[in-house]
């Protein structure tokens, strides 16, 4: 990855727990935005395979940046595209705080939006429509299926049993140039040759 620093650290964590076992920082050497690198890093590790990306605005990095996640614009470019999704309304309670129970706020209105994602639909453009800036996560597929069914099989699987299920699990915070991977099957070497880390 020319003119992109790169750096990739395991975390200690062997469990599949819903927390990293790997933390990627990255940034550009020539101004390029940390979307593109974002897109290029994400696309080595996808390589050929379908992916889910999931757009949950409770585990959005909570920045000016990050108040700019419309759901219904990025709805929108997902349905021009004529991809496969699932959309739902939630409370967002984390944060609120111990004193929300005394004085009764209410949680927020969030948003999560899953988007399965064919290998051929795979693009810059694409990424740049529906990605946000802010923190998303992207379930890289063993195989293709037909979007409907892994989405519905989702709703219904433990985190131990979505890290059996893709290649790769990897949030993506490109605001801060920053990813948090999760994998079953591969290890740092398998990764750092993926990205032709040197």
């Amino acid at each position: 990855m020319t003119n992109t620093s790169i750096r990739l650290a395991a975390t200690g964590n062997k469990e599949n727990n819903g927390l990293p076992h790997y933390t990627l920082s990255y940034k550009s050497d020539r101004g390029r935005s940390n979307t593109d690198i974002s897109y290029e890093i994400l696309s080595k590790l996808k390589k050929d395979n379908d992916a889910v990306i999931e757009i949950n605005t409770s585990l959005a990095m909570k920045t000016a940046k990050s108040m700019e996640i419309r759901p219904e614009a990025i709805l929108s470019e997902i349905r021009k595209l004529g991809l496969e999704y699932r959309y739902r309304k939630i409370k967002e309670t984390a944060n609120q705080g111990f004193l929300s129970l005394f004085f009764g706020k209410k949680p927020e209105d969030g948003h999560e939006i899953f988007v399965y994602v064919p290998a051929e639909s795979w693009n810059i453009d694409m990424f740049k429509k529906i990605m946000p800036t802010a923190g998303a996560r992207l379930y890289i597929m063993k195989k293709s299926d037909e979007g409907s069914k892994v989405l519905e099989r989702m709703t219904c699987m433990t985190d131990n049993e979505k890290a059996d299920h893709f290649e790769y699990i990897i949030f993506d915070l490109a605001e801060l140039g920053r990813m948090g991977i999760i994998s079953s099957r591969y290890g740092f070497e398998d990764i750092e040759n993926a990205l032709e880390i040197i």
